[in-house]
């Protein structure tokens, strides 16, 4: 089924069922972020006589702008409605198949000296999820591993991703990503105050910052470590940004290596770092470049940034995207853009890597 909007909006914009490709979506959202597992979708249509979608929860669906896919995944919600004013709307939401590992438990017995990648593919291979790894996620061992009791796939996953200092994602194609920061490369073009950027905005909370990080835990004892040795693990990390005595101790509750505990307290304070200030920037369309054949914008990629109004010329991390299309504000992608070494494991956060450090410092933009 073809709509007739879809010309009026640019890309053609589908979703496949069963075999079939349902098209004319009036309104549509995709959003995928590095802080979120799994991505989801709203699509809608209003005034039709009827529903020409046989479209139910439950369904395994792909969304795609062209031949570009961009979510595999279930739906999830379904609402049809009607009044004399509006006439009929029809509402369809849903998620990555990743969202699974959310939702469910994990049901995971006690492993034994594996790897996060090895422990990725035990907990995703119930649910038919295959896991991409980058090598040095393959090569640490955690000595034991064990899921409570009624605990999420994702909650066992996402404790042992944290202190590896991985960042785990869907691909959009039905995959898990376990991947360094910035992996995904660099952006085929730089956003630029005056050409393709349409808004810009800087927000910046530094509530969730702390000057010292503390992760505490215990490692499992062997014949050669025991008693003190073993349950004393201690990693820190510092945020000289802060510039103020406000520690936050984190106790592990899972066993840990002194290493391992050094990589997660570092991640929380670089992760907080990054997260304190994000920059938002709107451009038109959902691909990087006007071109039926150019790459939607993709997380985890590094984007060349230029905004001089706010004395900004460097390279951010793309942490999350959310698409939008309606037949009022047209096609939109909403990019939120983080300090580049974002999610990078450090054992101390520098001011100088702040991107921002120049116009908070009262940098005349010019």
């Amino acid at each position: 089924m073809v709509g007739a909007n879809d010309e009026l909006l640019g890309d053609p914009l589908s979703l496949e069922v069963d075999g079939r490709s349902f098209t004319g979506w009036e309104m549509a959202e995709l959003s995928r972020s590095l802080d979120a597992l799994s991505g989801a979708f709203q699509l809608g249509v209003n005034g039709r006589a009827g529903f020409p979608y046989p479209i139910r929860p439950g369904q395994r669906v792909t969304l795609r702008l062209g031949e570009a896919e961009l979510l595999n995944g279930y739906v999830d919600r379904f609402r049809g409605s009607f009044d004399k004013r509006s006439g009929r709307k029809l509402r369809v939401g849903g998620r990555d198949v990743t969202a699974d590992l959310v939702d469910a438990s994990s049901d995971l017995p006690e492993v034994l000296e594996v790897t996060l990648a090895e422990l990725a593919e035990t907990i995703c291979a119930p649910f038919g999820i295959d896991v991409a790894a980058a090598p040095r996620f393959s090569s640490e061992r955690f000595s034991i591993v064990q899921s409570s009791p009624a605990e999420s796939a994702w909650s066992t996953l996402e404790r042992l991703a944290r202190s590896s200092g991985a960042l785990a994602f869907t691909s959009g194609a039905g995959n898990l990503i376990l991947a360094e920061p910035g992996a995904g490369g660099r952006a085929d073009v730089a956003l630029v105050e005056g050409d393709n950027v349409m808004k810009v905005e800087l927000a910046v909370d530094y509530g969730q910052r702390f000057g010292l990080y503390v992760v505490r835990g215990q490692a499992p004892g062997t014949d050669l470590a025991s008693g003190f040795v073993v349950s004393a693990v201690e990693g820190s990390a510092e945020d000289a940004e802060l510039g103020r005595h406000r520690p936050l101790v984190i106790l592990s509750d899972y066993a840990v290596s002194a290493d391992q505990a050094q990589q997660h307290a570092a991640w929380e304070a670089i992760r907080r770092a990054a997260r304190s200030s994000t920059l938002t920037i709107e451009v038109q369309g959902w691909r990087q470049q006007p071109s039926a054949s150019a790459r939607p914008w993709t997380v985890n990629e590094l984007v060349p940034v230029r905004i001089p109004s706010y004395a900004i010329d460097d390279e951010f991390l793309l942490a999350g995207v959310t698409f939008t299309r309606d037949r009022t504000a047209g096609t939109t992608s909403t990019l939120e853009l983080v300090r580049p070494d974002a999610f990078v494991p450090n054992p101390a956060v520098e001011p100088d890597a702040d991107p921002f450090r120049s116009f908070l410092d009262g940098v005349t933009p010019q």
